[in-house]
């Protein structure tokens, strides 16, 4: 067993015997506009979460070999998202600088589509997910609310383009075995319908048809029918009331059962999801994962699962 899987399994254990998790819900009772996901306490851990940076200060990721530091999306939106948050709760003038410099040195995508400049998973370089566009359509919509600049509401009706294309052509949205859409985090891997990439997605354009001063009907109906699809099939991710990661098939022995942090943010994020489209199974669903992750017999249990399945497929 290698570093990294002893450090991520000495923090499963952490988190399940404390019902702790390595994010939190932000309140948005506060300003509206918060992201539902608050990673504020990030920025007191730049070092941990951040770091390095590029010159003009956006994070990278460092990878083993020849890789090397490389702009990974999520990491650049999180960083974003989390100055937002901290600059809209506390009205700091640095936390704004800190979101709009993001937002201006974001790296440029072409035709809306958020490419990686490094394989992953099996997918070769360039490949897209929808957890990278729906995270970059919430942070430009938001700069388009901060600035009012049309430019940046522009780049976050770019970014949800890819969610509106099947995969296979070059897109991000794929079917359910019942026929319902989906969109996927790691398009044409193993790692089939990932359910909190696509929750990712959908707050994405969420955030751009309530930003956008004239919303597009297509993406209100996208938001209904990917709504409407996660509603029904929510029992496929769901273990006896605790979460799973992604879809399960026929091929695969054990499920994936989810840490705590990930059981608190599809909790978090259904929740969210369910209230502001008034499908009560999404809030139904993101309330029950989040009781149950303060349960102790849940999480021994949910322990016991993901450690099944931590062994089985040696990660």
């Amino acid at each position: 067993m290698h570093i990294k899987e002893i450090k991520l399994l000495a923090r499963d254990l952490l988190f399940f015997a404390t019902g702790t998790a390595d994010v939190a819900p932000a309140d948005l009772s506060v300003d509206e506009w918060l992201y539902p996901l608050d990673w504020t306490y990030q920025l007191d851990r730049e070092k941990d979460y951040f770091e390095p940076k590029d010159s003009v200060g956006i994070p990278l990721l460092t990878f083993r070999g020849t890789l090397g530091d490389q702009y990974l999306i999520s990491r650049i939106t999180g960083y974003a998202l989390a100055h937002w948050n901290r600059w809209r709760m506390t009205g700091d003038s640095l936390n704004r600088e800190g979101f709009l410099r993001t937002v201006e040195h974001f790296p440029v995508a072409s035709a809306g589509r958020h490419a990686h400049n490094f394989p992953h998973a099996g997918m070769p370089t360039g490949w897209i997910s929808c957890i990278s566009q729906g995270e970059a359509a919430s942070v430009f919509a938001r700069a388009y609310v901060a600035t009012g600049r049309r430019e940046h509401i522009e780049r976050a009706l770019e970014a949800i383009t890819p969610l509106t294309i099947p995969v296979d052509g070059g897109g991000l949205q794929s079917r359910l075995p019942d026929g319902r859409p989906f969109l996927e985090e790691y398009p044409g891997t193993i790692y089939r319908h990932v359910l909190n990439g696509c929750l990712y997605a959908l707050l994405g354009i969420h955030d751009v048809i309530r930003a956008s001063p004239e919303p597009k009907q297509e993406h209100q109906l996208l938001f209904r029918a990917l709504v409407d699809s996660v509603g029904q099939n929510l029992p496929a991710w769901d273990i006896d009331g605790w979460s799973t990661y992604d879809y399960p098939f026929d091929t695969q022995p054990v499920r994936n059962a989810n840490t705590m942090t990930y059981q608190v943010l599809q909790g978090t994020l259904l929740n969210y999801l369910g209230s502001v489209s008034g499908d009560k199974r999404l809030r139904a669903a993101g309330q029950r994962w989040l009781a149950n992750s303060r349960r102790l017999p849940f999480r021994l249990r949910a322990l016991r699962d993901k450690l099944r399945y931590r062994f089985a497929f040696k990660w």
